[in-house]
């Protein structure tokens, strides 16, 4: 008989969940972490979430991409939802405004590293709650050798954001 594996935890949950808990300390610290410096600031509190989060980045790249994630959940006060769709929280957030979601999903890396923070502290201040993943593996997956996994999430905000789109102008049809 063939043992199953035991199912993979959600990482983003995991990450949202520790900050939940997380003291104002780290929460703090978590969110001056500098991208520029290497998140030396916070460097045991990013050690310490991707452990318990099994995340196990290969490579320098890919740790500091999920450490960039970590410092946007963290501003963004850990407020993930699995299932709660970004697109249609993003066409909320930017008011129906095409050119932010275009700026977002066009950015490559460098300016998407950029805009994330900015975003993340647009969210909080909306208080808003959202599935991250979309926007992880933007973080993830733009510009590497998996771009097709970012292709793809960029697919779903923009079908999302268009969806919530489409549904606020029928309301605004059927009020007039």
């Amino acid at each position: 008989m063939t043992e199953l594996a035991p199912p993979r935890k959600d990482a983003v949950a995991s990450l949202a969940g520790q900050l939940k808990r997380a003291t104002p300390g780290v929460l703090a610290r978590l969110r001056r972490a500098d991208p520029a410096t290497g998140y030396t600031t916070a460097l045991f509190e990013i050690e310490w979430m991707l452990q318990a989060a099994d995340i196990e980045p290969h490579g320098r790249d890919l740790h500091q991409r999920w450490a960039l994630a970590l410092h946007c959940l963290a501003i963004a006060q850990g407020k993930h939802e699995k299932g709660l769709e970004a697109g249609a929280v993003l066409h909320r957030v930017f008011a129906g405004k095409e050119a932010r979601l275009r700026q977002l999903i066009e950015a490559d890396f460098d300016v998407l590293a950029d805009l994330m923070p900015r975003l993340a502290r647009r969210l909080a201040a909306a208080n808003a709650t959202l599935d991250w993943w979309p926007l992880v593996n933007l973080l993830l997956y733009t510009g590497t050798d998996q771009e097709d996994r970012a292709t793809t999430a960029r697919q779903r905000l923009v079908q999302q954001f268009l969806r919530t789109q489409g549904a606020s102008k029928t309301d605004v049809t059927q009020a007039a």
